[in-house]
C-alpha cells in the first residue's frame, strides 16, 4: 500500500457487524465482503435480504429513501433498482444509471476473497466456518504488510494486528 488512500479492504461476514462496516468503509476505499454462505452472497449480489441487514445499512446514507408497500394502494410501491436491473439485463439491456448506483457503494460481496490481495482484512464475525478456516489462511488474503483486524477475538492476540 502506497498511501492509505489506495488501500483495498476485506470485511469477512457481512452480517449485522460486518456488512455496515464494509459500507462505511466504502465511503472512502474499494471494499469486497465475504461470507460463508454462497445463499447470503447470492442474495446480496441480487440485490435482496432477507433479514434486512442491507436495508438498515442502506439507511445510514443520506439519500436512501425507505418505501415498503403500504396497507393500502400499491400505485406508490417504489421499484427495486437490483430488480430493475437484473430484469433489464435479462433482455440484454445495460441500464448504466442503475448499474453505476451498484458500482458507487463499493461493496462487492463474493464468495472467496482473492489470495495477497487486500491493505485490511477486518474479521467480522464469529462464525465456526471463519474459526475453522484459521489465521493463517486468513492471512493468506492480506498483502505484505497489512492490517489484520479481528473484530471477534477469534484468533490469538499474537496473530492478528489489532483486535477489539
Amino acid at each position: 500500500m502506497q498511501t492509505l488512500e489506495d488501500a483495498h479492504i476485506a470485511v469477512i461476514g457481512l452480517g449485522y457487524v460486518g456488512l455496515p462496516l464494509a459500507v462505511e468503509f466504502a465511503k472512502r476505499y474499494p471494499v469486497i465482503g465475504f461470507d460463508a454462505s454462497e445463499r447470503r452472497i447470492a442474495e446480496l449480489a441480487s440485490g435482496h435480504d432477507r433479514t434486512l441487514e442491507v436495508l438498515e445499512a442502506a439507511g445510514s446514507k443520506w439519500n436512501f429513501l425507505r418505501s415498503r408497500p403500504g396497507l393500502v394502494g400499491g400505485h406508490c410501491i417504489g421499484i427495486d433498482p437490483y430488480y430493475l436491473d437484473h430484469k433489464a439485463q435479462e433482455i440484454v439491456f445495460h441500464p448504466e444509471m442503475i448499474l453505476a448506483g451498484r458500482r458507487e457503494c463499493g461493496v462487492y460481496a463474493v464468495a472467496a476473497p482473492e489470495i495477497n490481495a487486500y491493505d485490511a482484512v477486518i474479521v467480522a464475525v464469529a462464525h465456526r466456518q471463519f474459526i475453522a478456516m484459521g489465521i493463517d489462511r486468513v492471512r493468506e488474503f492480506c498483502k505484505p504488510g497489512a492490517i489484520l483486524f479481528d473484530v471477534k477475538c477469534i484468533f490469538p492476540q499474537d496473530k492478528v494486528d489489532g483486535r477489539l
